[in-house]
């Protein structure tokens, strides 16, 4: 006789803890996004052909300024909103609803984690977006060049240009979901305490640094970039996919830490 398997298809709970997180923050971070692509198309707008001589420097300036702080700005924003809606879904208020829920802790921690690196991503893609738009980075480039520049790229640095790009992304990726459970694990490790929250949070930040930065140096060695002399290109490929490996294993700990906290050392307010 058959028997049912007991075995549990986690993705319909990480897609419903996605959806409503993602519903949640949408409002607030979307028009933000928006706003930057708005500015950079009215960057390019004074700078364009027909109107650049027309414009004053100080208008070209000032809105160049404003672009900037708006890519600043709207990181910080991002940042602040995933630990307050972490703090607020998983610490706070909103806590005792979603943990009544039947949902499990690795699908609470798995599909906020989700969520907050799509909107990561959505703040990386509106500032490239912002960047081709307000810039004329690609206006002279030609596409009969790509191969020569491939070429060049390789002759110049020994690494081909795909592997490299590709390299990049990755390490981007890795470094997201980095900051994210960085924010996720110190608000869950701040929550063991009643009091001096703030003190405490400010002591574990310093501390998970300090360790990562240390580990860091130890994978990489730092002092090897300066006896590799015209190796340096490689070195630092190299290095890169150290870093990734790094970040992702350090991503993985931060996970099962704030799991483990938030299932057997949860204090709610």
């Amino acid at each position: 006789m058959l028997t049912k398997s007991k075995i549990r298809n986690p993705f319909p709970m990480i897609g419903k803890v996605f959806k409503y997180e993602f519903m949640s923050g949408n409002k607030t971070l979307g028009p933000i996004y928006g706003i930057m692509m708005i500015l950079a198309l009215l960057v390019r707008f004074f700078i364009s052909d027909s109107l650049e001589n027309l414009t004053p420097d100080a208008v070209k300036i000032t809105l160049g300024m404003l672009l900037f702080v708006t890519f600043f700005a709207a990181f910080i924003v991002t940042v602040v909103f995933i630990e307050k809606r972490f703090k607020k879904g998983m610490l706070e208020d909103e806590a005792y609803l979603n943990l009544s829920l039947p949902v499990t802790m690795t699908e609470h921690i798995v599909g906020r984690l989700l969520t907050f690196s799509v909107w990561f991503l959505m703040y990386v893609v509106a500032s490239f977006i912002s960047t081709f738009i307000s810039t004329e980075i690609f206006k002279e480039f030609k596409f009969s060049e790509i191969k020569d520049f491939f070429q060049e790229f390789y002759e110049e640095f020994g690494v081909h240009f795909g592997n490299f790009m590709g390299t990049g992304i990755v390490y981007g990726l890795s470094i997201m979901l980095l900051i994210i459970m960085f924010i996720v694990v110190v608000n869950a490790i701040t929550h063991l305490v009643k009091k001096n929250r703030k003190v405490v949070e400010i002591i574990v930040v310093i501390v998970l640094i300090t360790v990562f930065v240390s580990i860091m140096k130890c994978v990489i060695g730092v002092s090897d970039i300066f006896e590799n002399g015209p190796e340096v290109a490689h070195f630092f490929y190299i290095s890169i996919w150290k870093l990734v490996i790094l970040n992702f294993v350090t991503v993985v700990v931060d996970v099962i830490a704030t799991q483990a906290i938030l299932k057997f050392r949860l204090n709610l307010e």
